[in-house]
């Protein structure tokens, strides 16, 4: 048994090296999927959200919030993402909806379906309203709300139920009914 300082409780050493790999898996998945997108303006359509919807749904809260952290803290310091850009706002979103939708995961009886996209519902609500708040320094409401809302209502729906599908295939894969 090791001592993790961090997470003030005991675990093995396989139980750190699971983690660890969990963290990165998930890491590199989001930064993966943060990068394919349709070109948009202001704010491009990225599957980033939908490695958010996953991520969380088969993460801890705090997996979930330190792989979407990692993943940005990536993409701002290689360039990829400009800080205090028209999408900083979609990313401040991205870190509170993150542990927010794993929380609410395990709050949820695990029996029903509608208990995953519930939890993915609420976290792109945070994630558009965060991104829509931000965009509002840029832009009047109007346009705030024309740009950085309208466009990405039906994607973020159709990312949820993609990551939900892909939630019972990893469950399957992995033999983990825990998620």
């Amino acid at each position: 048994m090791v001592s993790c300082v961090a997470c003030m409780f005991v675990l093995t050493k396989s139980e750190i090296i699971n983690s660890v790999r969990h963290f990165v898996l998930a890491t590199t998945f989001l930064f993966i999927t943060s990068r394919i997108k349709i070109p948009m303006w202001p704010v491009p359509i990225t599957l980033g959200v939908f490695g958010i919807y996953f991520i969380s749904l088969i993460s801890t809260p705090l997996q979930s919030f330190m792989s979407v952290f990692a993943c940005y803290a990536a993409l701002f310091c290689t360039g990829l993402l400009v800080p205090g850009g028209m999408t900083i706002g979609y990313v401040i979103g991205m870190l509170i909806a993150a542990p927010l939708i794993a929380i609410l995961k395990c709050k949820l009886p695990k029996t029903k379906q509608i208990n995953l996209i519930l939890p993915c519902l609420l976290g792109g609500t945070v994630i558009l309203a965060s991104g829509t708040i931000w965009l509002r320094l840029f832009f009047d409401n109007n346009d705030a709300v024309h740009f950085g809302l309208l466009p990405f209502i039906i994607p973020d729906v159709l990312k949820i139920v993609l990551a939900v599908s892909c939630v019972k295939f990893y469950k399957k894969f992995t033999n983990k009914n825990s998620v």
